[in-house]
Order: C-alpha cells, then structure tokens, then sequence
C-alpha cells in the first residue's frame, strides 16, 4: 500500500494540457464520419483510426514531463517508480481513448468488419513510440521537459516506419486478410516489444554521474 502514495502526487505533477488536447484531437478525426454522415469503406475507415492514434498518441510524449525533476534528485524513491505511475496512466488513458475511437468509427454508416485486432496492434506500438521517445528525452535533459522533442521525434519515426521501402510494407489496408496481413502485424508486435524495453531501459537505468573538481575553498567546480 505505500506504493499507492506515490499515485495522486504524481498523476497531479503530469502535463494534462498537451495529453487531453491530442486525445480530443484525435478523436474529432476518428468521430468525422459518424459525425457528417460520410460512407467510407473498410480500408478508408482503418486509415482514419491510424491517422487518429498517430494525433492521440503524440500526447503520450509528454507524459513524462516533470519540471520539478531537476530538485527530486534527494527524494528517497526511486524515479523508476513515478515514472512507471505516469507510464501506466499514460496507458490505461490510451486505451480508454481507443475504445471510444473504434466506437466511433463504428457508429458511421459503412461497412464495419474492421480488422481490430491487428489495428490494436498498431496503434499500441505507436503509443509505445512516444512513450519510448519521451522516457529517452527526458533522461537527457536536465529540465525534465522533453515532450517538445520527442513528439515531433516520435512523429517522423512512426512517418518513416510506414513509409519505409519494406516488402511487404508496414501500413496494408484494412481490407486485405490473408498472411501478408499476418506477416506485418507480426513485425508490428515485434517492433513493440522493441519499444516497451527500450522504455523500461531509459526509465530504470541509473542516471549519468557528473564529475566534479573542486574549486577554490574546497567548492566543487565546474567539470
């Protein structure tokens, strides 16, 4: 139970504003044929979820921001554990939102046999790239505000990820079944797997020590 103290301070430390407006954001996209009565088809409505976790997820980049990170060097608890606190926040609020995305993708008139699970699979790796780009960039700022980086960093990864010459390549329609769409969800698994340890990696691993020389009446100088 002393673990869950650590809960309310640190969802209350969390930079809300950039998490909830990407959510928002990334929902209207997903909601926008429910909500003009447009008809699509099966690979256009699995192409407008993709863009809308790509906008929800790039919230997730900040999810690790904490401007009192600079003065918490002292604190008796390890920072893996504030860390994990927001990781799992971050997550458990991406999953919420996807369910409300895939609801309202099915509430607009069009065919509904989407391929959810490999979608799932896809937008989980995409919420894990930011969660890996903002737990990298927050280790190497003294700040603790990464989120500026590593939302556009995670952004032209996942861009490239998709776009990469691959055969056969990341992004398939979602009308397509067979093993080619097997074959490249497996690599979308792989690839998450990848990022959830490269996460833990930069979350866990002990900061750098910075040497010190002592200066002038025994102060620590510059290094």
């Amino acid at each position: 139970m002393r673990g869950l103290t650590l809960v309310p301070p640190t969802l209350r430390a969390m930079r809300l504003g950039p998490v909830v407006g990407a959510a928002v954001a990334g929902l209207l996209i997903a909601a926008g044929p429910a909500l003009f009565g447009a008809r699509l088809e099966a690979d256009d409505l699995g192409d407008l979820l993709r863009l809308a976790a790509l906008c929800a997820a790039t919230g997730l980049a900040f999810a690790f921001d904490d401007p009192a990170r600079p003065t918490l060097v002292a604190v008796p608890v390890p920072a893996w554990r504030g860390a994990a606190v927001r990781a799992a926040a971050a997550l458990v609020a991406f999953a919420a939102w996807w369910a409300a995305a895939v609801t309202a993708v099915y509430a607009a008139p069009g065919p509904a046999g989407l391929p959810l699970v490999g979608l799932s699979v896809e937008a989980a790796a995409v919420a894990a790239l930011s969660l890996a780009a903002a737990a990298v960039a927050v280790r190497f700022t003294a700040r603790g505000i990464g989120g500026p980086v590593a939302a556009p960093a995670a952004l032209a990864v996942a861009l490239a990820v998709v776009v990469a010459p691959l055969r056969p390549p990341m992004r398939v329609p979602a009308g397509t079944a067979g093993p080619t769409w097997a074959v490249v969800h497996h690599r979308w698994a792989a690839l998450l797997a990848v990022l959830v340890v490269t996460t833990v990696v930069a979350v866990t691993a002990p900061p750098a020590r910075r040497r010190y020389r002592l200066g002038e009446r025994g102060r620590p100088g510059r290094p």
